[in-house]
C-alpha cells in the first residue's frame, strides 16, 4: 500500500524515463486517483484521453469489422476517441478508467492494447502512455477481477488515503479553510465509507469534501446550504461540520493577525483546540494565496502570524509544528525565509523548540 503522492512520483518516473509498461492504480472511490493522473499530465504538458471502460462494449474498444476493397479480408473501423497525433498531440496519457469494473470481454480486449500497444488496425502513438484505474473488491463497487494474463501486463499500485498530501493540495487549490480546518482537527472524517454498510449511499470522501468547499464558496441560503452539505457527506458528518463552523464565530480577525494588530489580544486569548486548528488553516489559506500572487505581502504575513500564535498562552506545541510544516510546504522561498528570519525572537525560539535548528 502506498500514498497518492508516492504513486504520483512513480508515474512521473515512468513518463520521464519513457517506460511504456502500462500502470494500474487501485484504491477506494473518491480519493483522487484520476485527478492525480490529470495533474501529472498538466505538469508534463501532455494530453489526457479518458475512457470509462465500464460504459464500453467490446466493439467500442476493438472497433467494428468491415470488408476491405476486395471483400476477402476484414478491417476494423476504430473508435475515433483513441489518440491520434494530428488531433491529440504526439504525447499523452490514455486513461482507462474503471478497468476492473468493465465486462470480461472488454478487459480481454485490453490485452493487446496494453502489451503490444495495438488493437485491431489501430496502433497507439509512440509518445503515449497507458494508465488504468479501478477500485478494489473490498471497496464495494462494481468489480470484475481482471484475468491474470491482463493483470500481468500492468505495473500495479494499490493506494490509500493520504491526509497530509490531500490537505497540502487542497490549500494550494483554494479549498475553503473551514473544510481544511475541520479535517485537520478530525482527519478520520475525510473518508467515512463503510464497505459492510451497503444501505448507506452518502459518505465523505476527499472528492465530496471538495464539493462541500465549492458549496461554502457559493451564495446559498443557510438552510439550503445545510441540506446540500448533508447530501454530500452525510447527515452525521454534516452535523459535526456545522457545529465546527458555528465555533468559527470565536475566531479573531485573520486580517488583523496577518497585519500584526492582534498581539495585545493574543496575550489573553484562549479557545478550544478545534478553533486553534481553524485559525491556522485560515492563516495558511491566506498566506498561500498571497504567496501565489507573489506580490510581496506574504513575508510579513508569515512573521506576524508566528508572533501571534507564539504570544497565545499554552498554544499547543504540536500545532505550532504543524503550522511551520505547512508553511514550509508552500515552497522553497517560504522555507528559506523561515530559516533566514531567525533574528525574529518568536521564530528563533520556536524553531529551536521544534529542533529545526541546533
Amino acid at each position: 500500500m502506498i500514498t497518492i503522492k508516492q504513486f504520483e512520483n512513480a508515474a512521473r518516473a515512468t513518463l520521464d524515463n519513457d517506460i511504456k509498461r502500462a500502470l494500474m492504480v487501485l484504491g477506494p472511490t473518491g480519493i483522487g486517483k484520476s485527478e492525480v493522473i490529470h495533474q501529472i499530465a498538466r505538469a508534463c504538458r501532455m494530453a489526457v484521453i479518458d475512457l470509462r471502460l465500464l460504459l464500453w462494449s467490446l466493439t467500442d474498444l476493438k472497433g467494428i469489422p468491415y470488408p476491405d476493397k476486395t471483400r476477402t479480408y476484414t478491417r476494423w473501423l476504430i473508435n475515433d476517441v483513441l489518440p491520434r497525433v494530428p488531433r491529440d498531440g504526439s504525447s499523452g496519457i490514455l486513461l482507462l478508467e474503471e478497468l476492473n469494473a468493465a465486462p470480461k470481454a472488454v478487459q480481454a480486449a485490453a490485452y493487446q492494447l496494453t502489451l503490444d500497444r495495438k488493437i485491431g488496425d489501430y496502433t497507439l502513438p509512440d509518445g503515449w502512455f497507458i494508465i488504468a484505474t479501478g477500485n478494489r473488491e473490498q471497496d464495494n463497487g462494481v468489480y470484475t477481477p481482471p484475468p491474470a494474463p491482463l493483470a500481468d501486463r500492468f505495473e500495479i499500485h494499490e493506494v490509500d488515503i493520504d491526509f497530509t498530501t490531500w490537505r497540502n493540495h487542497a490549500i494550494k487549490t483554494g479549498c475553503h479553510p473551514h473544510v481544511t480546518g475541520y479535517l485537520s482537527a478530525n482527519p478520520k472524517a475525510i473518508y467515512t465509507f463503510k464497505p459492510d454498510d451497503t444501505a448507506e449511499l452518502i459518505f465523505a470522501t476527499p472528492r465530496s469534501w471538495m464539493a462541500v468547499s465549492d458549496l461554502l464558496n457559493a451564495d446559498f441560503p443557510h438552510d439550503i446550504l445545510e441540506i446540500k452539505i448533508n447530501g454530500n457527506i452525510g447527515a452525521a458528518e454534516g452535523t459535526a461540520f456545522r457545529k465546527y463552523r458555528e465555533n468559527a464565530t470565536q475566531l479573531p480577525r485573520i486580517e488583523d493577525i496577518l497585519n500584526g494588530n492582534s498581539l495585545k489580544m493574543a496575550a489573553t486569548y484562549t479557545a478550544p483546540l478545534d478553533i486553534y486548528y481553524l485559525i491556522l488553516q485560515n492563516l495558511i489559506y491566506t498566506i498561500a494565496a498571497a504567496h501565489q500572487k507573489n506580490n510581496g505581502t506574504w513575508p510579513p504575513f508569515v512573521r506576524n502570524s508566528i508572533d501571534f500564535i507564539c504570544t497565545i498562552p499554552h498554544f499547543p506545541l504540536e500545532l505550532k509544528k504543524s503550522y511551520i510544516d505547512q508553511l514550509c510546504e508552500l515552497g522553497k522561498a517560504v522555507r528559506q525565509y523561515l530559516y533566514a528570519e531567525t533574528r525574529n525572537q518568536h521564530l528563533s525560539k520556536l524553531l529551536q523548540e521544534l529542533d529545526y535548528i541546533t
